[in-house]
């Protein structure tokens, strides 16, 4: 017996010791506790085009990606850009996972990739024929901005009013134009001109993380007054009435164009104030300065108005400010059609600025998607085309006699 206590003691405290670690596996053990979540920056693209997915949540988990139809087609990290070659629709799932437990999420056909609707420099859709021109409408040092110009070719020498859509990206990613070719189209057959255009975008690495967005925000502002000084100041070259310009834009897009509208030097706080000495003034300077940047009119899908100002609406809002069309749907999970808070701003949906803007005096109407999400605005057109035309032609036509409180 002397000759194995020895031994049996060192079993008798390895074992112990095991089951300590176990213990404390246990112990370390915690349910996620969410629900796998994610952004995207698009959601209908071309074949060949990215798309960039970031997760949400940050915890004590690791993430799997899934993307169908995409390549990589399965990613751990925290953001990543897929390439998508064939067409057709797409899931996404993301699973967090770890010790014990499991979270799986899918979203069946998120991703639809298309062929061009309108490729070279015009094609056919619903009725007539369409040209679509590419070119450039502002620089920024060796950056540049992009817009394609939509009108019927039998009006091209035609001087109709023109309708600026900016697009969207969260003021992150590049806007994906090809998501509004068709709302373009539409807009053509109510007899406008049409450009869709893409905001200045880039992430600023001396710029802090919490000054980030705002900064961006105001370079998008800076891209939407050089696109209507643009054809402004190029006005006869593409037919347009330059008195009769609209601003508009969808999700990021709308925003930044609300800020151009209703936004001025006087009602801006110092702080703010500051981050557009930085880029370039108020102004900017993305090139066409010394023509107005002030529509006649704006429109904004899934837009908020964000008052980084020193009051409230009643400070940006007045009878003498363009005239204002506002979409939204109830349901947006991303942009709230009434009011909504952070800590950084108060921001206003288009059920809540269009009444506020109608009680100030000014010409204003709203079309409201009762349920819908984010995309439905951009996507159901079909839906408020004609009640927007009237509007439009309200302004030009009748100084707006049956939309003012």
């Amino acid at each position: 017996m002397k000759t194995y206590f020895p031994i049996l003691l060192f079993l008798i405290v390895f074992t112990a010791c095991e089951n300590d670690e176990h213990t404390d596996e246990l112990i370390e053990c915690k349910s996620i506790n969410k629900i796998p979540d994610f952004s995207y920056n698009m959601d209908q693209i071309l074949a060949g085009e990215k798309i960039t997915f970031e997760d949400r949540n940050f915890g004590n988990y690791e993430r799997i990606w899934e993307f169908e139809g995409g390549s990589p087609s399965t990613s751990v990290l925290y953001n990543e850009t897929v390439t998508y070659t064939d067409t057709g629709s797409f899931d996404v799932s993301l699973t967090y996972v770890n010790a014990c437990d499991t979270i799986k999420e899918t979203f069946p056909n998120l991703i639809r990739v298309n062929v061009d609707p309108c490729p070279a420099d015009s094609c056919g859709y619903i009725e007539g024929k369409f040209r679509r021109i590419e070119a450039l409408y502002g620089t920024l040092g060796a950056e540049y901005n992009t817009f394609w110009f939509y009108e019927k070719l039998e009006d091209t020498a035609t001087v109709q009013p023109l309708i600026l859509i900016y697009g969207g990206g969260k003021f992150l990613y590049e806007p994906n134009l090809h998501n509004l070719e068709k709302l373009a189209h539409a807009l053509v057959n109510k007899g406008y001109k049409v450009a869709t255009l893409k905001t200045y975008f880039r992430y600023y690495p001396d710029i802090p993380t919490e000054k980030q967005r705002t900064y961006r925000m105001i370079r998008a502002n800076h891209s939407v007054k050089a696109g209507i000084r643009f054809f402004k100041k190029n006005a006869s070259t593409y037919h347009i009435d330059s008195s009769r310009i609209v601003a508009g834009g969808y999700s990021s897009g709308a925003i930044a164009s609300l800020m151009s509208c209703y936004f001025g030097e006087d009602i801006l706080t110092p702080q703010v104030l500051t981050y557009y000495e930085v880029p370039g003034g108020y102004e900017g300077d993305q090139g066409n300065l010394g023509y107005s940047s002030v529509p006649a009119a704006c429109f904004a899908i899934a837009g908020q108005i964000a008052t980084y100002s020193n009051g409230d609406l009643n400070d940006l809002l007045s009878a003498d400010k363009p005239a204002l069309f506002g979409v939204c749907a109830a349901n947006d999970s991303q942009v709230n059609c009434n009011i909504s808070t952070n800590d950084q701003y108060l921001g206003y949906g288009a059920n809540a600025y269009v009444d506020s803007a109608r009680s100030y005096g000014m010409c204003a109407d709203k079309y409201i998607f009762e349920g819908g999400n984010h995309y439905s605005g951009r996507d159901n057109y079909q839906l408020y085309i004609d009640q927007i035309d009237d509007f439009f032609i309200d302004i030009f036509e009748n100084q707006c006699a049956g939309y003012v409180d």
